[in-house]
């Protein structure tokens, strides 16, 4: 690996993008794949650390995998980081953190046995379907036209908050709104979210509420949820929130889509 890389790849707080040293725009959607494929080494410089990477041949095959480095000292630990493919900024961001989190003083061998293995499908508990679905409508209910007329006057803004003690039809109002909006095409899609006390957990919160964005676009999180899953591998590193929601964010910019999502119980977290 070289001493110093000619490019570089960093992270820019200030924009909220990743940014290399070579491009005039950040690194976003296909940019970043058209970027990769035009190098062969490079720096990465993360929120969760920094790493070198250089595509390499791998058993005696062609020049096409990639791996990462880092320094420590006197001593260079290296892992496979995989197929161009494969080499997405969710990934780089879970390696650096992998890769800083190991000790200097750990032994060698030890640290070899530490695998990053980054799945493009997160393993883990199974969401319950029940809470990503609207409950179903009755039949016979009482059309309320000034409630739901204030229901499409809100969202001009970003966010509507419905408020009211319990019993008083919430859930029921929304539920009917959005069935008769979807019906007259005013609303083009939506997703429901149902939540309690356990998704208090942000780990557990984010695979739900990512679950749900992708029922209106199923491109909405990868990254993020692989990011995620990154954090049950060891070292167990946690992503900051600033890294997960700048992915999300930035899924929910270049969607192209519309839709509302409905967090029902929100108080309870």
């Amino acid at each position: 690996m070289p001493r110093q890389a000619a490019y570089l790849v960093r992270w820019d707080a200030s924009v909220a993008a990743y940014l290399a040293s070579d491009a005039t725009h950040p690194l976003m959607g296909d940019l970043w794949g058209t970027w990769v494929a035009r190098h062969h080494a490079f720096a990465f410089q993360g929120q969760g650390g920094h790493i070198n990477l250089l595509k390499e041949r791998r058993h005696g095959g062609e020049a096409g995998y990639w791996y990462a480095y880092r320094r420590t000292g006197k001593r260079v630990t290296k892992r496979y980081a995989g197929r161009p493919e494969q080499l997405t900024l969710a990934r780089l961001e879970a390696l650096a953190c992998a890769l800083n989190a190991l000790s200097p003083a750990m032994a060698e061998d030890e640290a070899a046995q530490l695998p990053i293995v980054i799945s493009p499908v997160p393993v883990s508990l199974p969401l319950l379907a029940a809470k990503l679905q609207a409950p179903r409508l009755r039949k016979g209910l009482v059309p309320r036209e000034r409630l739901l007329q204030r229901l499409d006057a809100g969202r001009e803004g970003a966010l509507m908050l419905i408020t009211a003690p319990a019993g008083f039809g919430k859930t029921t109002l929304v539920n009917q709104w959005l069935a008769s909006r979807v019906a007259s095409g005013a609303i083009p899609a939506f997703a429901w979210l149902a939540l309690d006390a356990g998704d208090s957990d942000p780990a557990r919160f984010w695979r739900y509420f990512i679950a749900a964005c992708q029922r209106i676009a199923p491109t909405i999180g990868r990254d993020a949820l692989a990011l995620l899953h990154a954090a049950t591998l060891p070292p167990f590193v946690a992503p900051t929130p600033e890294a997960l929601l700048t992915m999300l964010l930035n899924d929910l910019v270049h969607a192209g889509c519309q839709g509302v999502l409905v967090l029902e119980d929100y108080h309870l977290i």
